[in-house]
């Protein structure tokens, strides 16, 4: 699956202790107030899952851009992340 960069710049890190994954997870605030309310109430949206238990020391993620610095920003979201904190979870 293609990600977005723009979406996975306003992604943060949640640790999934029922599932033992690291989840992307998307902020509410950042829909619109009609997606909002459709939300409330539901899990926050995935946009990216990784389990470290499969995906250790690799994770391969195809983003969708139009842009070089925003691309290069959403990478680094996310590679920063699970550098940082990959051992307070496996």
């Amino acid at each position: 699956e293609e990600l977005m960069d723009r979406s996975i710049v306003q992604t943060h890190r949640v640790w999934n202790s029922d599932l033992q994954t690291i989840d992307y997870v998307k902020d509410l605030e950042t829909f619109p107030e009609k997606t909002r309310r459709k939300l409330v109430g539901k899990p926050m949206p995935v946009l990216l899952r990784i389990d470290p238990r499969l995906e250790r020391q690799k994770l391969i993620c195809q983003l969708g851009t139009g842009e070089p610095e925003l691309a290069l920003k959403a990478a680094l979201h996310i590679h920063n992340n699970n550098n940082n904190n990959n051992n307070n979870n496996n």
